[in-house]
């Protein structure tokens, strides 16, 4: 093809991608249920925040590392796309998929070929995942105010 990619990497990236919003968006539900088990511990408040966000930040650390792992899958062995046209060291692979992942995009490693869909849908899911652990925090701090001013 000539201004692109071939329609077999477009559609293997577009599986790849399809697999790792779903394994993603089930691993996060589980992990918000294990951090919300452990907010209803009785301990410390200070113990309780520090560990409730220990998790979740936890949690996108390995949803990041999932996703380099599929870069590197398309990258290198099924050799569907590249990043920055070279075969990335391990850690710019992690960094540049925490600069998709959070949408900061700073431009300095580009996906090429179909990893270019794939970094798109990464984008997306990351930036909704983040979302989602804002708005969890959000209500886990609200419900601790709640019980600090009823007396609980």
């Amino acid at each position: 093809m000539q201004n692109g990619y071939p329609v077999r990497d477009a559609i293997i990236a577009l599986v790849f991608a399809l697999i790792a919003v779903i394994r993603t968006t089930i691993f996060h539900l589980e992990a918000l249920s294990v951090a919300t088990r452990f907010s209803l511990r009785r301990c410390p408040r200070s113990v309780l925040v520090a560990g409730v966000l220990t998790l979740v930040i936890l949690v996108h650390l390995i949803e990041i590392t999932g996703y380099a792992i599929v870069y590197w899958i398309a990258d290198v062995p099924l050799d569907i796309g590249s990043i920055s046209g070279e075969q990335p060291h391990v850690l710019d692979m992690f960094y540049f998929t925490a600069e998709i992942y959070s949408s900061l995009g700073l431009n300095d490693i580009m996906p090429h070929g179909a990893l270019r869909p794939i970094g798109s849908i990464g984008s997306i899911i990351g930036i909704l995942l983040l979302a989602w652990s804002g708005a969890y925090l959000f209500a886990f701090a609200d419900q601790l105010g709640r019980e600090r001013f009823s007396g609980d």
